[in-house]
């Protein structure tokens, strides 16, 4: 228990939360915790002035840690030295680099560095921390939050037209930062788009994808646009379209072997293959992508790259067996990373934000 809390200090987690993360295969009693939390606040005098574990009425327990004063690093006062790490993170996000992000972020005060806040958050978003979505984190954060709760939640909730109707009402409210609300119109939604069958509005958002792509110069969302479009062709029944866009992107994807982007790419060559009959291929490539989005350290693309082979086997494909095997993955990774916790409150504050 110790160990869980201190791998999430500062959150707050309910008892209940404890029971299911600390003891997954055990029926502990509702004493469980509270015991434990007295022996350890016993054991733990001894470390009180840096180490504490406070209750939090009405809610549950966090761990909270102080850090030990010593002299600020040089470096945290150097423009240029921060302006390149900063380069460096957002070269790493590009390239699909997840570990190399975190473990940026996690080297900070022996680097003498400090990213931004939003950086800090999302590196700890994208390594299956969903708890950082409900955190207080601070002026300005709530926005990046909101798009990040509205991310995640997209890949979990089976209600996709909840979703997309939550997604449009954030974009008519223009709840996010100006640059994520852009993402979220011409990129986020194309998803939100295939999952509810709408795929004439996928089409007609392309267009005005392209053109916003075009006009902005916004190099670092052609790649992703591009793999996007192949489940839309895909879905739209395009069959020249989709294994022209195949080539197509196969073709970037050897000038920019993105991680993100490359295991997006092969899962949706291999549901292609399964339309075309070629089973044994097609689950191949299942496995290559999400080897690849795992080797990138991506949690919530994993999720998406699931939830994408489940929708296609079980809604398109007619592939009972490719879907129950893949659904037995998707239970597996929301035990490991407890997203059956994290759902309702995910559904409580989009809907809160939505009031």
């Amino acid at each position: 228990m110790l160990h869980f809390l201190y791998r999430n200090r500062q959150q707050v987690f309910s008892r209940d939360e404890l029971l299911t993360r600390v003891w997954p295969h055990e029926e502990p009693v509702d004493r469980t915790v509270d015991d434990h939390v007295y022996r350890l606040r016993k054991k733990c005098k001894l470390w009180a002035s840096v180490l504490s574990i406070e209750t939090i009425r009405g809610i549950g327990y966090k761990l909270v840690t102080t850090e030990v004063a010593s002299a600020p690093a040089p470096s945290l006062h150097d423009v240029e030295l921060r302006n390149s790490m900063q380069a460096v993170y957002e070269k790493y996000h590009l390239f699909g680099q997840g570990r190399a992000m975190q473990v940026l972020s996690k080297q900070q005060k022996d680097l003498g560095i400090e990213l931004r806040p939003e950086n800090q958050l999302f590196t700890r978003f994208i390594s299956g921390d969903v708890a950082v979505v409900l955190e207080d984190a601070g002026e300005g954060m709530a926005g990046f939050q909101l798009y990040l709760a509205l991310m995640i939640f997209t890949m979990l909730h089976e209600d996709h037209a909840w979703c997309l109707q939550t997604a449009e009402q954030i974009l008519e409210r223009n709840l996010l930062p100006e640059h994520l609300h852009r993402e979220v119109y011409i990129l986020d939604i194309l998803v939100h788009y295939l999952l509810n069958g709408r795929v004439e509005a996928a089409l007609e958002r392309l267009e005005v994808t392209h053109q916003t792509v075009t006009e902005r110069k916004m190099s670092g969302f052609v790649l992703p646009v591009a793999v996007t479009e192949i489940y839309v062709y895909m879905l739209a029944g395009m069959t020249e379209r989709t294994e022209e866009q195949l080539r197509h992107v196969e073709e970037m994807l050897t000038e920019s072997p993105y991680l993100r982007e490359s295991s997006i790419f092969k899962i949706a060559k291999g549901i292609w293959c399964l339309y075309q009959g070629k089973r044994r291929e097609a689950v191949l490539l299942f496995q290559e992508g999400l080897d690849t989005i795992q080797q990138s350290g991506f949690v919530p693309q994993l999720f998406f790259l699931v939830r994408m082979i489940r929708f296609f086997a079980e809604h398109h494909l007619h592939e009972p067996d490719v879907e129950r095997k893949y659904a037995a993955l998707w239970n597996e990774l929301c035990e490991q990373y407890g997203m059956d916790v994290w759902e309702k409150k995910l559904y409580d504050k989009l809907s809160a934000a939505l009031l």
